[in-house]
């Protein structure tokens, strides 16, 4: 026989006999619901950040986030008119187009800046008063990154990509901007050599790599037969958009094919008649084998001076050029552009005329290389 079993609850229910009814807790409901929403949103915004990629101008050259201090409130172009709306943190590029660069500012979605053309993308608006091919890819990581080294005291903070021209081995450099100094992250360790004066004078000891494409560029102007021994310092002043003077320091005694390649370049040289087998006359051209004696002057346009180590090439029509802007005043300086030279640099580099500077300098300091434009 079965037991039986009676409940003495109001209600009457049996069942209810073996326990007490468990009631609905609301607050640990909302703990729960209110853990699962954290852990998507933050999951969405690790996302948004690390992996969210939207379209980007491609050919991206420059990169540069700044506190907007007024650096750029009189640059009279789309960089002028975000800094004088007052937008920060502003966030400023450059890309290469077909027309040359081209400045571009990116801005959250919500602002209200005029612009040509105008590039909705993902998070932010870009804003550009030329064309731009949004043929590339960015993540959020990448702008959101660069906007967090502002933190201290960074005015600013700029990254530069010179593969577009210089080949994918040459690294991107970065690092914090203040009072026109760029600080890179790129080391460089240099002795301290005083360059010669110039409108642009190079320390190609350091720079190697650098005195080819300057040699073919001053070939480019005029000046032919140039040496090919890679000199330790080079300088060359201009007058009127051409060459004035060319001045190379080597590190020892000037080579043989150096002086010879310069010599052949000022039209220093002596002709020799010979006679050839089958009775005719010839020409014969013979370059100095010796250092030539200082203020050398050819018969052409050219003047060479030279010393135990240095050859200065100049016009004989040339004035003499006095150097008016002191630049940067760098120490430890292994590149100096100003005056006209620099004008014609950006000009040739199709850089906006909106955009001016009077000296660009490089040098080494504390291991590093560190840049100053002015």
């Amino acid at each position: 026989m079965e037991p039986e079993i009676f409940s003495t609850l109001p209600t009457g229910n049996p069942i209810l006999a073996y326990g007490t009814s468990g009631r609905f807790n609301k607050t640990k409901a909302i703990k729960i619901i209110t853990a699962i929403f954290g852990a998507l949103l933050c999951a969405a915004l690790i996302w948004f950040i690390f992996y969210f990629s939207f379209p980007f101008p491609s050919q991206t050259v420059l990169l540069m986030a700044t506190k907007n201090n007024g650096a750029f409130n009189s640059t009279p172009n789309i960089w002028g008119r975000a800094a004088q709306n007052n937008i920060r943190p502003l966030v400023l590029g450059m890309a290469w187009t077909d027309k040359g660069f081209v400045p571009f500012v990116i801005t959250l979605r919500k602002g209200a800046l005029a612009a040509e053309y105008k590039y909705d993308v993902g998070p932010v608006n870009i804003l550009s008063d030329e064309p731009l091919a949004l043929e590339s890819k960015r993540k959020t990581k990448d702008i959101l990154g660069l906007v967090l080294k502002l933190a201290g005291d960074n005015q600013g903070f700029l990254v530069v990509d010179g593969g577009i021209f210089l080949g994918e081995k040459w690294p991107i450099i970065s690092g914090p901007i203040s009072d026109g100094i760029w600080k890179t992250d790129l080391d460089l360790s240099a002795p301290q050599i005083d360059l010669p004066k110039g409108d642009v004078a190079i320390n190609t000891k350091i720079l190697p790599q650098a005195w080819p494409p300057i040699r073919n560029a001053l070939e480019m102007s005029g000046l032919v037969n140039l040496p090919s021994d890679t000199p330790s310092l080079v300088a060359w002043h201009v007058n009127n958009t051409t060459i004035g003077s060319l001045e190379l320091q080597y590190e020892n005694n000037i080579p043989q094919t150096a002086l010879q390649q310069m010599s052949a370049a000022a039209g220093i040289y002596s002709v020799k008649i010979i006679s050839l087998p089958d009775g005719n006359v010839a020409e014969e051209f013979e370059l100095p084998n010796d250092s030539l004696s200082t203020n050398t002057t050819s018969s052409g346009d050219y003047r060479l001076l030279t010393t135990t180590n240095t050859l200065l090439l100049s016009f004989n029509n040339a004035s003499d050029k006095v150097d008016t802007d002191i630049g940067c005043q760098l120490d430890d300086s292994i590149l100096n552009i100003k005056g006209e030279a620099l004008e014609l640099l950006m000009d040739r580099l199709k850089i906006p005329t909106s955009i001016q500077f009077s000296a660009f300098e490089a040098a080494s300091q504390n291991g590093n290389l560190i840049f100053c434009l002015k």
